[in-house]
């Protein structure tokens, strides 16, 4: 296991790179508003993700399960390849360190295997200042299910209140929901990916997004991402996003 390397990086969520299209223009306003000029942001724009994670210990008994401790550090970044009259700006950077316990429940539930329980502190900001600072602190609660070629994850989170009222002003409730659910399955060397965010009294600004993954060569596999909602990035929280992408993918989820 490469959790057992010290000298190798354990993927923690998708590791890809790919070429997005949005269908409903890039989200100018935040960054002409700060900059006080228009800018030439395209539609397309390149995406990419560098997730891992590490442990902090392992096997740790507590009530009769062995209880690990983890943390990881997830990138998000969307950058404006094709925009050279801006001299191809990273339009947005998301940083996403977090820590969490995660308990070995192995409990049988119907067809399913509730794998792993985990709880944990996330933080998530874009590192901006000024009127393009994004950033809020959560507590979450994570179940794991395993079903032969196939798992279902259901997150869900607390937000704590922010010192900054700036931060404050924003509902990221409102757009990211209060859950979070995950679901993979793979078929020989593909996988279907369906991750859905909204809140438990439905509104109409959640999110969808569905991935799908097939081998190109032996250490990678091609990526297709659709992504349609609120809450695509930190910045674009407010804003409708409609899109799709190919590229690349390291590290497969199943």
């Amino acid at each position: 296991m490469t959790e057992e390397n010290p000298f190798v990086l354990t993927p923690h969520h998708l590791n890809y790179a790919i070429l997005g299209y949005y269908a409903n223009g890039a989200n100018k306003a935040p960054f002409e508003d700060n900059v006080g000029h228009s800018l030439n942001f395209q539609d397309q724009e390149v995406q990419f993700q560098l997730s891992f994670k590490f442990p902090l210990a392992k096997d740790l008994p507590v009530l009769g399960r062995n209880l690990d401790v983890y943390a990881a550090y997830t990138s998000r970044s969307f950058w404006q390849f094709f925009d050279d009259k801006d001299s191809i700006p990273f339009r947005e950077t998301n940083h996403e360190p977090e820590v969490w316990a995660e308990f070995h429940a192995d409990i049988d539930f119907l067809d399913f295997n509730l794998h792993k329980v985990a709880i944990g502190l996330n933080h998530q900001s874009n590192g901006q200042s000024g009127t393009l600072s994004r950033g809020w602190n959560r507590l979450f609660w994570q179940g794991f299910l395993q079903h032969k070629n196939s798992y279902v994850s259901f997150k869900t989170w607390l937000r704590f209140e922010e010192s900054d009222e700036f931060d404050n002003q924003f509902d990221y409730a409102k757009y990211l929901g209060d859950y979070e659910i995950e679901a993979a399955y793979k078929l020989k060397e593909h996988s279907f990916g369906l991750k859905v965010r909204n809140r438990y009294i439905f509104n109409e600004y959640g999110s969808v997004q569905l991935d799908y993954t097939y081998p190109l060569t032996k250490r990678l596999k091609g990526y297709v991402q659709w992504f349609s909602g609120y809450g695509e990035s930190l910045i674009d929280l407010d804003y409708h996003t409609n899109k799709i992408g190919i590229g690349i993918v390291l590290a497969d989820r199943i």
